[in-house]
């Protein structure tokens, strides 16, 4: 035992002054930022940052889609964040479309195509995207399926 005590006396005497160690927090995280912004930026950010939080330091184009991106997501460093362009949505004039633009619409076929031009032609040109739905087979449910991609 006194052996063990002169060892561990000797040993803080002769040994030199142990330091802790010090685990050092960045600063900042690097997150870079691309696609559909108006300039890409390298950002540098808190740690632990949100996506919503970045957000704030850059400009959104009028193309961006941000409706699959979480907000809450929390950033690294060396993250790369890419804004997607939103689709584009194409438009059909149910007044002046032919059978075979009015079968680029979901759900529409031959058959409801040609309804349509033939409701046009007895009962002239639609007045609202609504009145879509006084042609024979066109009901609630497949009208709200492709009201996006009409125009009159």
């Amino acid at each position: 035992m006194k052996i063990l005590l002169i060892f561990l006396f000797l040993f803080f005497i002769l040994c030199p002054q142990l330091q802790p160690v010090s685990i050092s927090k960045a600063s900042c995280i690097r997150v870079y930022i691309k696609g559909e912004v108006d300039e890409e930026t390298d950002l540098c950010l808190e740690p632990y940052s949100t996506v919503l939080e970045a957000f704030k330091y850059v400009t959104l184009s009028n193309d961006a889609d941000t409706s699959s991106i979480n907000e809450s997501t929390i950033l690294a460093d060396g993250d790369v964040l890419i804004i997607p362009k939103q689709k584009q949505v194409i438009k059909v004039s149910i007044n002046f479309a032919t059978v075979d633009e009015l079968c680029m619409l979901k759900g529409i076929g031959v058959s409801t195509a040609e309804k349509i031009v033939r409701y046009r032609i007895d009962h002239g040109l639609f007045q609202t995207l609504e009145d879509l739905m006084n042609v024979p087979g066109i009901k609630q449910a497949r009208f709200n399926q492709i009201k996006d991609q009409l125009s009159l």
